[in-house]
């Protein structure tokens, strides 16, 4: 697999910013059924996620929803085409994200549990 992101995105704020994240998955057995986006967080405690049915949810720390705040993930799982978008852009958004894929016929091991993610993508705004 190939997993395509920018290392650093800006932004303005009270402007939006979109967050790439792309993943090639050359295996036709296998299918993207989930992926999440973290922040400063490379335990995969996510914030916000999407399965490949299109469901969305945005979670806190505790695991529960909250109310969609600005974020939201656009394109589709199934594909590995993915951004987080986020509006309304303020200083507390200032952080590395990391998006992760989990895939059908990806082995889990201890150290990915079946996920597959990127090295992160600064996101700073001014």
């Amino acid at each position: 697999y190939t997993l395509c992101f920018l290392p650093e995105v800006l932004g303005t704020v009270d402007g939006d910013a979109t967050i790439p994240c792309d993943l090639t998955f050359p295996e036709t057995n296998g299918k993207i059924t989930y992926m999440s986006w973290t922040k400063n967080d490379t335990k995969r405690l996510s914030f916000i996620q999407k399965y490949d049915n299109g469901v969305v949810s945005h979670l806190n720390r505790e695991g529960t929803i909250k109310p969609p705040k600005q974020p939201d993930i656009l394109g589709n799982v199934s594909s590995g085409e993915v951004s987080l978008k986020i509006r309304k852009l303020k200083l507390s958004d200032v952080g590395i994200y990391y998006c992760w894929f989990l895939a059908s016929n990806i082995k889990k091991s201890e150290t990915n549990n079946g996920f597959i993610g990127n090295n992160g993508t600064m996101l700073v705004v001014g």
